[in-house]
């Protein structure tokens, strides 16, 4: 139930059997969410697991997931990006590159040069508008590095890609602060995106 479904492309995705499979700053993550307002939050090499039920679904607003991650960082140490410790940005050029990813994904660019060639096809309408409204690119105040972790030897892959490391920043808009998690190639392509507030 939580090996990465083996699609018939070939390629490799980041789910289950109903579990979405994926990791937080070297944590195995297996989660389970719903529309109603619910989300299971396992971290199963840490002996953890937060479920959270509200009476609110997703589309008016609720964020169990956003709960379940809070709560799971307050005993476990480091998996919130929230808590880590600004660092000199070690390489700025791609710091700009990843920002203009994001450029690229709110503008509905769906062949970036900065994207692998794999996730590139697979982006869809819905991932282009989660990305592009959770993190509110148009009224962006700041972007900056927060940390990257090292990942080759975890054998991490997204759409058939491996991943060997994942890179965190901060964005700051009119609204809220994100945290976004860009998985890198070896020649630091975009194999995935995820967003959160935490």
């Amino acid at each position: 139930m939580w090996t990465p479904v083996k699609l018939n492309n070939g390629f490799s995705h980041n789910y289950g059997f109903g579990w979405s499979l994926s990791d937080v700053r070297d944590h195995r993550v297996v989660g389970h969410g719903g529309i109603t307002g619910k989300y299971i939050f396992r971290l199963p090499d840490d002996k953890l697991t937060v479920i959270v039920l509200t009476n609110l679904s997703m589309e008016s607003g609720s964020s169990p997931l956003t709960i379940a991650r809070g709560v799971a960082g307050r005993y476990v140490p480091g998996i919130l990006l929230s808590s880590l410790k600004e660092q000199p940005d070690p390489d700025p050029q791609m710091t700009q590159n990843m920002r203009k990813l994001l450029s690229d994904i709110a503008n509905g660019v769906t062949d970036s040069p900065r994207m692998t060639p794999e996730r590139n096809a697979t982006l869809s309408p819905i991932f282009m508008r989660y990305i592009a409204t959770s993190s509110s690119l148009k009224d962006v105040k700041s972007f900056t590095f927060v940390a990257c972790d090292k990942v080759e030897e975890r054998r991490i892959d997204r759409f058939g890609v491996r991943v060997s490391r994942i890179c965190y920043y901060k964005l700051v808009n009119a609204l809220e602060t994100r945290y976004l998690s860009f998985y890198l190639t070896p020649d630091a392509k975009v194999a995935d995106i995820r967003s959160s507030t935490e």
